[in-house]
């Protein structure tokens, strides 16, 4: 870890944020240090949820500047710096499909941790879990699954910790043991930012509270230790009597909210983190965490698909569907119409994918998991290449099914050249997925998703539907053109290669709030 990536201070400095024509946050300042537990109070709406995502570096802010002691973020939070964050939102954010352990372990990897597993297990314990880690999360009560969720967030052991409502939902018994393993934070001089409705519950935690209304920050109260005892009034009552002030709020405001303790912060590099010897910074070492990140989000991805068979059993069946159904329309007297087998053969490649492309992204967002993925220390483009990877995966599978039974109802020698054939067949669906892949996370946060990623996705993939058929149908003629073959695979990998240059450099902007 170098100092930029550690920090004892956090600041927000004159930010602002545009929500379309909306000003959600203006002018907001106030700094807190480390050992500090900071209440963000307001009403509803008053953008307690935007600060802690501009916070947690998920969004940038539209002017000002929030920094990490020296580091800054008006334009883009390193991953470096990220692995110094934790963010734990209204929902934990576990894969139902997979169990405590194995959720915590996928995370551990994400954030390559040493001795991973001892982490995971000692997590596992604090979150007083340890006789259930082989369970699947998905049959967990909301306050195991809380629990669990603080663990996830703390297993790197962040600099920053945010929380949004995390007592949402908890009974009294889940509430005192999340106030229990907050209040422990302190000694590890981690700064706890939280947003919270329930004053009471948290008012012997807090050293101190911000109050926004409006977007601006409207005043602090102090807590009860920081006061004397006859003039600190209730957290509540202190609360109610700020929100109900006729004062406007200021133009800005600078709250300095100091450290709870007054002992030396610790030494920069005391903190887990990556290495930062030569070998880690060179390119090799920079593409080798980039391969590794890739395949942990892969082989996660056919694990949840393993549990639950949801998107691939429902995949090929609308594939083996529409092969049946043009069998019908294309075939006359045991003779098919000619050119059909490659058309067929491509258009039910694109409508499976279209399905499987749709829900990808999708069900991270069902979940609730998308926003840890993207809070993790890693580039995110390594996030698109996992995911293409465990879609290419999954369509493979539909596709080692399907081709067979177009060889067998159109009476194609797709098998003829079956070098050709496979070569042609991955280019095109590669290249259909580079493409649809970037969309899917594009539009995972719009409401008529569903409708938009095909009208954008089918005008984009046309060359590789042409040259997906062409170059088929140069294999299938009674003497296979494999000069005409050789072109279109070459414009395939074209294709490809352009797309998902782009798509890598541009995955980071459209999935940022």
């Amino acid at each position: 870890m170098t100092a930029a990536t550690d920090f004892d201070t956090l600041e927000f400095l004159n930010v602002c944020y545009d929500y379309g024509r909306r000003r959600v946050l203006s002018r907001v300042s106030f700094s807190c240090g480390a050992g500090s537990i900071i209440g963000v109070l307001g009403p509803n709406g008053a953008g307690k949820s935007t600060l802690l995502t501009l916070a947690a570096g998920r969004a940038r802010p539209s002017l000002g500047e929030v920094r990490y002691g020296r580091a800054g973020t008006s334009h883009h939070l390193e991953p470096a710096l990220r692995g110094r964050i934790g963010w734990l939102g209204h929902d934990p954010g576990f894969y139902p499909e997979l169990s405590a352990r194995e959720n915590l372990s996928f995370f551990a990897r994400l954030h390559d941790l040493d001795q991973p597993t001892a982490r995971v297990g000692e997590a596992l314990e604090r979150a007083r879990l340890a006789d259930r880690a082989d369970e699947p999360v998905g049959g967990f009560s909301r306050g195991m699954r809380q629990r669990l969720g603080l663990e996830r967030v703390l297993l790197h052991q962040p600099r920053l910790l945010l929380l949004d409502e995390p007592f949402t939902g908890l009974d009294l018994h889940s509430g005192a043991l999340l106030l229990e393993r907050l209040a422990s934070l302190r000694v590890a001089r981690t700064i706890v930012l939280l947003s919270t409705h329930d004053l009471d519950l948290v008012e012997p935690l807090l050293d101190r509270s911000v109050v926004l209304r409006g977007g601006r920050v409207h005043g602090a109260i102090a807590s009860r230790a920081s006061a004397s005892a006859a003039s600190a009034a209730g957290l509540q009552q202190a609360y109610a009597e700020l929100i109900a002030s006729d004062a406007p709020a200021p133009e800005a405001s600078a709250v300095d909210i100091a450290p709870a303790s007054s002992s030396p912060p610790p030494a920069v590099g005391s903190a887990p983190a990556a290495s930062t010897s030569a070998e880690e910074d060179s390119i090799g070492a920079a593409l080798s965490r980039f391969a590794r990140v890739a395949v942990t989000i892969m082989k996660k991805d056919m694990m949840v698909e393993y549990r639950n068979r949801e998107l691939f059993l429902t995949t090929l069946f609308f594939a083996v569907s529409c092969v049946l159904i043009f069998a019908f329309a294309f075939v006359r007297d045991g003779r098919p119409l000619t050119d059909a087998a490659a058309g067929i053969l491509w258009i039910a490649a694109a409508f499976a994918g279209t399905l499987a492309l749709g829900r990808t992204f999708d069900r991270e967002q069902a979940h609730h998991t998308l926003t840890a993925l993207l809070q993790a220390p890693v580039e995110r483009a390594a996030i698109y290449a996992g995911k293409l990877l465990g879609l290419a995966v999954l369509l493979a599978l539909v596709e080692a099914i399907v081709v067979p039974l177009v060889a067998l109802f159109f009476q194609a020698p797709l098998f003829a050249r079956p070098g050709w054939t496979l070569s042609i067949l991955a280019l095109g669906t590669t290249g259909f997925l580079a493409v649809g892949t970037l969309f899917s996370a594009m539009l995972v946060r719009t409401r008529s998703r569903d409708v938009l990623l095909p009208v954008l996705l089918y005008p984009m993939t046309v060359p590789v539907m042409i040259g997906g058929v062409r170059g088929t149908s140069a294999l299938l003629q009674a003497t296979p053109d494999e000069p005409a073959a050789r072109a279109w695979a070459a414009m395939l990998l074209f294709f490809d290669v352009v797309f998902l240059t782009l798509a890598l450099w541009a995955f980071d902007a459209v999935t940022s709030e």
